[in-house]
């Protein structure tokens, strides 16, 4: 089978990754091409690990905001015709692209040209939902845009129940339930296997004794993944905890500063370690003792199953995916979204009962490795895209 995979875009993480992962196992018995949206360290990993992979633009320019206001709004304008004009564009090369494949697969829906492409080109469509309620109940146009891209699918694969719930409510898709799938991402859960030296040297880096408590976090300062949550609980903390340290990997160092202006005083400052975009997550969750997964919305984050894996006590949010993995107080302990107090008290507990901790961990390892493995996600996803090009072909 013959596949043309569309990334939304091309940093390392989340959806694209877990995209470059799926085409890696594909590749294996199939002729997979990767197109990606912008430049980014995407495209050096996937290369680097052999897969077929190319660029389109992004059509991301914005206005320079420190031209007068006069001259900001013919950029605006300019840009904005641009814009339409590199969308006709990568609609124009997703087609010709289309043209040689048994099979479009569409990551995310955060970009319509390829799926439009793909139909007019008459190639049946797979696309791989990962977003949650904030893009998947729009309104007004962007709701009949939506419609009209999920209701051109061949099938629909969504990374959690409560995502594939959602993607059924739309209305006007056509969708019928057999043709939307859940499945679950999927890790190799022995590469997570803790290392303590190597948690330790990171310790020692950051200037964190061996037995103080920490606290890990892994994802982008968006407020969606509430970062802010967990350094408001933070505060809280400090006197009844004065040893505890958070350690934060992710985010440009434009964002870690602007949002360590905002959320982190200067009583907290020196045991709150910024670490940047990190490549390699397992070091952060090596030397933490506590994971917090605070999103406001989560479809369903790998990181939490790594964190798992890793032998972290997770706390979370009781928000979309994350119930599908975690059940409070048997292998993490779940708390309201946008809950400072509840926040504060899991954490509490969790630090002061190194019990705890371990009896949470231990299960969670156990659900993950038992659960939750690459080759059974991958083997699913490959089944459905299988599918989907045979009954394009047995159609007449």
């Amino acid at each position: 089978m013959r596949i043309l995979a569309i990334s939304h875009e091309s940093l390392l993480y989340g959806a694209p990754r877990s995209l470059i992962f799926a085409c890696l196992h594909l590749v294996q018995r199939h002729k997979v091409r990767v197109l990606t949206h912008g430049l980014g360290d995407l495209v050096g990993f996937a290369r680097d690990q052999g897969i077929d992979i190319d660029v389109m633009n992004a059509c991301d320019r914005v206005p320079d905001t420190r031209r007068s206001r006069a001259a900001y709004r013919v950029e605006q304008a300019w840009l904005r015709v641009q814009r339409r004009l590199c969308k006709l564009a990568r609609l124009g090369r997703v087609w010709r692209e289309a043209r040689g494949v048994d099979l479009v697969y569409v990551n995310t829906v955060l970009h319509s040209a390829p799926i439009l492409a793909a139909r007019l080109r008459g190639r049946p469509i797979v696309i791989h939902v990962r977003e949650a309620e904030n893009y998947l109940k729009p309104r007004g146009r962007a709701l009949t845009r939506l419609s009209r891209m999920l209701g051109r699918a061949r099938a629909v694969i969504c990374v959690s129940e409560a995502v594939r719930k959602l993607v059924l409510e739309v209305p006007g898709t056509g969708l019928r339930p057999e043709q939307v799938h859940t499945v679950h991402n999927g890790i190799h859960a022995g590469q997570f296997r803790r290392d303590p030296a190597e948690g330790q040297a990171l310790r020692a880096r950051l200037g964190i004794a061996p037995d103080a408590p920490v606290v890990a976090f892994l994802g982008n300062m968006r407020p969606r993944k509430g970062l802010d949550l967990l350094m408001a609980a933070a505060q809280d903390l400090q006197d009844a905890h004065p040893d505890l340290h958070y350690i934060i990997g992710g985010g440009s160092a434009e964002d870690i500063a602007a949002f360590r202006a905002a959320h982190v005083p200067d009583t907290l400052a020196p045991r709150v370690h910024f670490l940047g975009f990190v490549q390699d997550v397992r070091p952060v969750l090596w030397a933490g003792d506590i994971f917090t997964m605070l999103s406001r919305v989560e479809p369903f984050a790998r990181v939490n199953l790594e964190a798992s894996a890793a032998g972290c006590a997770v706390l979370a949010t009781r928000v979309d995916g994350n119930p599908e993995i975690f059940a409070h107080e048997d292998n993490a302990l779940l708390v309201p979204s946008d809950d400072i107090a509840a926040i504060r008290d899991g954490l509490a507990r969790l630090v002061s009962d190194p019990a705890l901790r371990d009896r949470l961990s231990a299960r969670a390892q156990a659900v993950v490795t038992e659960r939750f493995t690459m080759d059974a996600c991958h083997d699913r996803i490959e089944t459905i895209l299988t599918e989907a090009a045979q009954a394009d072909r047995a159609a007449p």
